[in-house]
């Protein structure tokens, strides 16, 4: 498969065993991951941040949800493209999120080919 080498995907789920596994998928691909386990880790971690990528995020979290970091990143006019995986894709924190201007929005559990898709189309823009 064909690698971008210097982009990063940032994935961020509270459950420790997505995020493995959409870490080691997204590896596969010769793609570099970073994991964290809420929306508040990422920001601290990339505040000023302009690293190329995409972001991978789950909605529903506890403390900040994934919709409540997607409208304050697009305050923010932040750089990155945003795939959704949620397993409540008709929720209201889905809608706030496609409102934000998401990418995608993806339903758990997500077929992988069109998650890594998704990913290739973002990495080729961002």
């Amino acid at each position: 498969m064909e690698t971008e080498t210097h982009s990063k995907v940032f994935i961020v789920d509270d459950d420790e065993a997505v995020r493995f596994a959409t870490g080691m998928l997204i590896e596969t691909c010769g793609w570099e991951a970073e994991s964290y386990a809420s929306a508040e880790d990422f920001l601290r971690a990339h505040e000023g941040d302009k690293t190329p990528g995409c972001l991978v995020l789950d909605l529903n979290m506890p403390g900040m949800s994934g919709a409540d970091l997607v409208e304050q990143l697009a305050q923010k006019a932040y750089w990155l493209p945003i795939i959704v995986v949620t397993g409540f894709a008709d929720s209201p924190l889905a809608g706030r999120a496609r409102r934000a201007g998401v990418r995608a929005v993806l339903k758990k559990p997500f077929n992988d080919q069109l998650l890594l898709g998704h990913i290739r189309q973002a990495l080729n823009q961002s």
